[in-house]
């Protein structure tokens, strides 16, 4: 059995973009590793030990914050209200 490869479906997201049109925009592994370099890059282990999730689960930014923060190890904090 092989691994997937980076350009395999990673996961789909649903946005109304600029048109106000829902439509699912399908992101490749490649993308989620490049998110996650870019993320190490910025964000040593410190600043990983929480990292709020303040993103809605409906927002891109929510993949950043969720999946590549789990991915480097990082702690996601949860908040009941977070304004």
């Amino acid at each position: 059995m092989t691994g997937p490869s980076a350009s395999d479906l990673a996961y789909v997201i649903y946005t109304s973009g600029s048109t106000g049109q829902p439509k699912g925009v399908a992101v490749e592994h490649r993308s989620v590793v490049a998110m996650t370099v870019a993320m190490r890059e910025l964000l040593d282990d410190e600043a990983l030990s929480g990292v709020l999730a303040a993103a809605s689960v409906c927002f891109d930014p929510s993949v950043m914050e969720i999946l590549g923060t789990l991915s480097l190890g990082g702690t996601v904090v949860l908040s009941e209200n977070a304004l």
